[in-house]
């Protein structure tokens, strides 16, 4: 598995540095492949076994993973705009995630 997390990581980085990030986004199955590999990188972050990977790539998915998805959809936007109360479930979405 430690030979795995380094191929989900450049896969993540490949994914949210991509100049076509956003038209991906909206593809279903596309947009749930991503979460998968965050996911289980979410789950591998937690271990000891892979302290060193994550340190080293630690600025690499802070700076381009992170910051590069942490943005609205216009159809996120367009939601939010006429639904208030779909800001509260972005909100909680996010906190969950």
């Amino acid at each position: 598995m430690k030979a795995v997390v380094p191929v989900l990581i450049k896969s993540a980085y490949l994914f949210a540095t991509d100049d076509k990030m956003m038209a991906m986004q909206e593809d279903q199955a596309t947009s749930d492949l991503l979460c998968q590999i965050l996911d289980l990188l979410i789950l591998c972050c937690g271990q000891n076994t892979y302290y060193d990977i994550f340190a080293q790539n630690m600025v690499h998915l802070i700076v381009s993973v992170c910051l590069n998805l942490m943005s609205t959809a216009v159809t996120e936007a367009q939601l939010i705009m006429n639904d208030p109360s779909e800001f509260v479930n972005l909100a909680l979405d996010c906190c969950d995630k």
